[in-house]
């Protein structure tokens, strides 16, 4: 299955708001005005870029890559961003219930698509309870690194090298 990663734009703002009224969205996303109001705020920065996951006309979800380190003030909420090297990019990731299933093949060729474009190494932290998600990066090839302490709760560090997509026969 081919998978497109359109720039985020008002096109997809409704099917983005309605995947975040989904439960198993909204469990780990906030409210969706404000999720959408900071999506605009990272791409106007210039700290993330944000795409629609489609399959011919049909929405997946929403895949945003976040340059680590962009506001040296978020790094007391996120301290384990200044241990990146240079060029990583984090993602961050939510599909619709239509994507069930999906979710590996989907994290594993927006990563494909990052690292075609030179980036050395993905990150992402999900929550230490979301079991679903964890799952689908191990299965795309993240592998756990450290986990931390975020806002009471715990967040399992993920890192994905480009060799880890292709290993050695």
């Amino acid at each position: 299955m081919t998978y497109r990663f359109e720039a985020i734009s008002d096109v997809h703002a409704a099917d983005f708001k309605a995947m975040l009224n989904e439960p198993h969205v909204g469990e780990w996303w906030g409210e969706d005005d404000y999720e959408w109001r900071l999506i605009q705020e990272g791409e106007a920065s210039g700290e993330s870029r944000g795409f629609s996951v489609l399959h011919g006309d049909t929405y997946f979800g929403y895949v945003q890559v976040w340059i680590p380190n962009w506001d040296p003030a978020h790094l007391d909420e996120e301290p384990w961003q200044a241990d990146m090297p240079e060029g990583s990019r984090g993602i961050d990731i939510t599909l619709a219930g239509v994507a069930l299933g999906h979710g590996a093949r989907i994290i594993r060729a927006f990563c494909e698509k990052l690292f075609a474009e030179g980036i050395p190494r993905i990150t992402i932290d999900p929550d230490a309870e979301n079991h679903r998600a964890i799952k689908a990066y191990q299965k795309a090839g993240f592998r756990t690194f450290d986990e931390r302490y975020k806002d009471s709760h715990s967040v399992i560090l993920m890192e994905l090298f480009p060799q880890w997509l292709n290993p050695p026969t």
